[in-house]
């Protein structure tokens, strides 16, 4: 297995990430691998979370930026907490509906929280696999 490295710089005050692709020259294709904080973690082509027991507060945090957030307060760690415990009880992402009725914000204010949308940014930064319905 290869391993080619880059550095993207995501914006003028964040500092630089580093997005690693292992190359399976088997026929397995290119696993994309995101350094944060030194540690390397597998994504799939959308930055989805490959290994969902390597999620931790830390990877959520450094991983914001890249999502357009600079810190993550109560209100962001109130829905990426419901959508890790509803993940962990159904198997999958809550519908949208019940993300806003649970956590007590409505859409408009999911969006304020995670300007990429509650499925790219919310459950992204939760760890969750690509949802694959309305989140």
């Amino acid at each position: 297995m290869y391993l080619i490295s880059c550095t993207l710089k995501i914006d003028y005050d964040t500092h630089p990430s580093r997005i690693f692709f292992a190359l399976d020259l088997t026929g397995g294709g290119a696993l994309p691998i995101i350094e944060l904080e030194g540690k390397q973690y597998e994504v799939d082509e959308d930055g989805f979370l490959q290994e969902l027991d390597k999620w931790s507060q830390d990877f959520a945090s450094s991983y914001a930026s890249m999502e357009g957030i600079e810190n993550l307060t109560e209100e962001h760690w109130k829905v990426i907490n419901y959508l890790r415990s509803y993940y962990v009880e159904f198997g999958i992402a809550p519908m949208i509906r019940k993300l806003c009725k649970e956590t007590g914000f409505n859409l408009k204010k999911i969006y304020e929280l995670f300007p990429s949308g509650p499925a790219k940014g919310a459950c992204k930064l939760a760890g969750l696999a690509k949802p694959t319905g309305c989140v």
